[in-house]
């Protein structure tokens, strides 16, 4: 019998798809390129959330983000955190038998919870985050000295290419030109920009290739599945922070030498992060925790089933937008009015984007508009497309008792949004929610213009436990 296999998840910060393997053809990621050249490229994997740690929470636990706990940034230890219910990879591996250790970068634990929540055997150059030349180290070391016979879960983490692009000096790359998405202007600033990513990408795929190497010099590249992902998009207008594809499209690839993955092969059934630890699990035949979420794909990835899994994928950035995305059509619902929906402004956008604002539900045609450009949400001929994908996105939020649909009303767009919530519940003969949290007002007539309606609320706070909603 082979021996247990050994893990090793690589996760990159804000890098999207953009790989050489993906047909990004301006950027140098030979090493990331040659796991999917030797193993399994996963071509249609979303992330679970538009931002850092709620789509890695998703990502180690295999739990959607409303169950994890984790819906925003986890960056302090009074911020939001993997609630005691959800077991993280590391930890879940660790009560398997597996020596465990992290390297570089973790954003889905605050500093003061990952012992709690991961349980790492050890932990090598993380704080601060450094870059990926020392993360390699790091990894070169402990694999070549560690004196533990069990199998190993060996997580990294690499900043790249998260903001500043020219972290700690990193050079920028234009060696074989610029990769210029069609949503993103051919102007001097956003050359330069993209220039400094594609240098980050540079340095991290060199990390990697390092760390791939270690493996073979010491013979057991062959037993160790590396698995390699990317958290969400990369930073800019119209991708991170924002439900659009190229804030949710990901990377993720898949190798196990040892005769277990065909070499090349592609999945493209629709996936997303809660998928990924069953589907590791499942490969290296251990149990998958009870709660888990995500489905696994480890059929897809050996070849030997082409069925898709799923059919749909929910996806979410903090209070401002959900999402459902089938193979074919885009719904996005935005709980906020923004007077600008493009994300960060830090570089400059295609003409074509439209610019206007958008309204409460956004309905694209990713066959006949990949880049969604075209809001067909008031297009009589899509109505059926769109209030299928709105129920099932409000039963999605019901179901799952996002924090959203508890969301106070404070203003008009919100009261909006609670008639939204409250038709869809009529027509499916749902209860709407009651309680007190971050979509409900029990008085609409409560809205202040004036006062913003937050003084109220908080003054009349009691009242409303014992209250059903009304709008009128």
């Amino acid at each position: 019998m082979a021996a247990q296999p050994n893990i090793l998840t690589i996760v990159w910060h804000d890098t999207g798809r953009w790989f050489g393997c993906y047909g990004n053809e301006s950027v140098h990621t030979p090493h990331a390129d040659g796991i999917a050249t030797e193993g399994v490229r996963f071509g249609n994997c979303l992330a679970a959330s538009a931002l850092c740690s709620p789509s890695r929470a998703a990502l180690f636990t295999g739990r959607l983000c409303q169950h994890s706990g984790v819906m925003y940034l986890t960056n302090e230890a009074r911020d939001n955190r993997i609630g005691p219910d959800s077991t993280h990879l590391a930890r879940h591996l660790k009560q398997q038998g597996y020596h465990t250790a992290r390297f570089g970068t973790l954003h889905e634990a605050a500093h003061e919870h990952v012992p709690i929540i991961c349980d790492f055997d050890s932990m090598h150059a993380c704080d601060p985050w450094p870059q990926a030349p020392v993360v390699a180290e790091a990894f070169e070391q402990w694999v070549s000295t560690r004196d533990s016979q069990a199998p190993f879960y060996a997580q990294v983490g690499l900043f790249e290419a998260h903001t500043p692009w020219d972290f700690q000096g990193i050079a920028g790359d234009d060696d074989k030109g610029i990769h210029l998405p069609p949503y993103l202007a051919d102007t001097e600033r956003n050359r330069v920009c993209l220039r400094d990513q594609q240098g980050a990408l540079r340095v991290g795929d060199a990390a990697i290739g390092r760390i791939l190497a270690a493996l073979d010099k010491l013979g057991i590249g062959d037993n160790t599945i590396v698995c390699m992902q990317v958290d969400h998009g990369i930073d800019v207008p119209r991708a991170k922070t924002t439900c659009y594809d190229p804030g949710l499209e990901v990377a993720w690839l898949l190798r196990w030498r040892a005769g277990q993955l065909p070499a090349g092969h592609v999945v493209d059934s629709l996936c997303t992060h809660i998928d990924v630890l069953p589907t590791l699990c499942e490969l290296a035949q251990l149990p998958c925790p009870s709660n888990c979420d995500g489905l696994s794909f480890a059929n897809q990835a050996r070849g030997t089933d082409t069925s898709s899994p799923r059919t749909t994928v929910f996806s979410h950035f903090v209070d401002k937008h959900r999402s459902v995305r089938t193979a074919t059509r885009k719904l996005i619902r935005n709980f906020t009015c923004q007077p600008n929906p493009l994300g960060k402004q830090t570089l400059d956008l295609n003409a074509d984007v439209p610019m206007q604002a958008p309204g409460h539900l956004e309905l694209y045609d990713l066959e006949a508009d990949p880049n969604e450009f075209h809001d067909l949400s008031a297009n009589p001929a899509y109505a059926k497309d769109l209030a299928a994908l709105d129920a099932q996105l409000w039963d999605f939020l019901l179901n799952t008792q996002d924090f959203i649909v508890h969301m106070p009303v404070r203003t008009p767009w919100q009261l909006a949004t609670r008639r939204d919530l409250e038709a869809h519940c009529t027509s499916h003969g749902r209860t709407a929610p009651i309680g007190v949290g971050p979509l409900l007002e029990p008085h609409a007539a409560s809205y202040d213009p004036a006062l913003g309606s937050t003084k109220r609320y908080f003054d009349d706070l009691p009242g409303r436990l014992t209250q059903a909603p009304t709008v009128s």
